[in-house]
């Protein structure tokens, strides 16, 4: 009975945020978002007047036009920077939550005043097959949070840590010195990328992909205070740093996500040390603005090896988009005798389209035979900027025999995932 009622006391004394972890309804993290956070502005991977290469900064906390009621009247306020797209960004205010108390892993773990957490971020890409990972993906970190540490501020849950005006940001830090790692596993403690600066191509020591404490820094860390604990402010506004597309790896179409997590390494022994909770966040699909601006995306290349003479048979090549953006492919037949026939087709995202013989017109330039196609056997090569792939197929005209075949991928003259 004694231990029992020491625990009591003990839970009594702690800061209420464990009480608190039962009855809240939030997850560890979430958004005040109410979808999804709009398009990410990446036109430098698309082309302009001009053709020019640049890196392109964004900042997840930047959106577009939304209501609020000053001095009762209703108005639109614009926090917009140009770091998303307005189509998709109206109405979204790009935050990153997180509620601590979630990520107590046990009831009787808990958090005081004056323990320090860490921070650790990582940016992770998914390039269209729904798995984010980190790495060279062409999307890194770009402003030096050792000059103001990384900004973060506890509310009592998520619709007061989403009032504040889009203008506003955190009013406490992770304070100290940070580190950042390199997708080939450089760290340095030198400022990330802040401008692109005519630079087109980031070099591989500088496409920082997590930011860190630094260790055996005893200044590092947000500091639990009182007031928190009297107000039960477990929901934290955790400020992203900005970020930097990089045209030579990145794509449209790619999603970005940023993992934070919350680490408490230096506490007074009351709570689980190392890793408390990691959780990803959504930061939004790289895209460009201007749809009617021709994307550069990537190069894919299928090569369809035999298509038979169309005297007595058909034949057909079908093409799939498997990237989450639109774009064309040209495909072009090549015949025995040296006829050369093509055409453009544009194929929306995740769909096949079915490229039909009678769809291709003979090159009289190109052709060095009798410009007649279709006496001859030939092959096909499509060149498309979306990951692709493909099937052959090919059938008698009166449905006596038919047969198909996979594309071949060209492994070395392509860059699409």
């Amino acid at each position: 009975m004694k231990k029992v009622l020491m625990v009591l006391m003990t839970l009594t004394m702690v800061m209420g945020f464990t009480a608190m972890a039962s009855a809240q309804e939030e997850p560890v993290c979430t958004t005040c978002e109410e979808g999804a956070p709009g398009f990410i502005n990446a036109n430098n991977l698309c082309y302009d007047e001009q053709g020019d290469c640049y890196t392109k900064i964004f900042d997840y906390e930047s959106f577009g036009m939304f209501s609020e009621t000053v001095n009762g009247r209703t108005q639109l306020t614009d926090c917009n920077d140009g770091s998303y797209c307005e189509d998709g960004a109206k109405g979204d205010k790009h935050r990153a939550l997180l509620n601590i108390c979630k990520c107590i892993p046990d009831p009787f773990d808990k958090i005081t005043a004056d323990d320090i957490m860490d921070v650790t971020m990582t940016i992770k890409v998914d390039k269209g097959n729904g798995v984010a990972v980190e790495g060279a993906n062409g999307v890194y970190w770009a402003e030096n949070v050792n000059t103001t540490g990384i900004g973060v501020q506890p509310f009592k849950n998520a619709p007061a840590a989403c009032l504040p005006p889009c203008d506003e940001r955190p009013t406490r830090a992770f304070e100290g010195a940070f580190e950042y790692i390199s997708a080939n596993g450089n760290t340095t403690s030198a400022p990330a990328l802040t401008g692109n600066n005519g630079i087109c191509d980031i070099p591989a020591n500088q496409r920082y992909v997590t930011i860190q404490s630094a260790a055996n820094d005893d200044n590092m860390g947000f500091v639990v205070e009182q007031d928190d604990a009297d107000n039960t402010a477990a929901t934290w506004w955790i400020d992203i740093p900005r970020m930097v597309i990089d045209p030579t790896d990145a794509r449209t179409g790619y999603k970005v996500y940023v993992s934070i997590c919350i680490t408490a390494e230096r506490l007074s022994g009351n709570i689980c040390s190392d890793c408390i909770c990691c959780c990803d966040i959504y930061i939004g699909e790289l895209s460009c603005c201007d749809s009617d601006t021709p994307v550069v995306g990537c190069t894919s290349t299928l090569t369809f090896p035999y298509l038979p003479k169309t005297e007595t048979y058909w034949y057909g090549m079908a093409i799939t988009n498997t990237g989450s953006t639109e774009g064309s492919v040209t495909v072009t037949v090549y015949e025995n005798d040296g006829d050369v026939a093509a055409v453009t087709k544009t194929v929306p995202a995740n769909s096949t389209m079915i490229i039909q013989n009678d769809w291709l017109v003979v090159d009289t330039v190109a052709s060095k035979g009798n410009k007649i196609l279709g006496n001859g056997q030939s092959y096909a090569k499509a060149v498309t900027n979306f990951p692709a792939s493909g099937f052959g197929m090919m059938a008698k005209a009166n449905g006596t025999s038919s047969m198909g075949y996979l594309a071949e991928k060209c492994g070395n003259c392509g860059n699409c995932d």
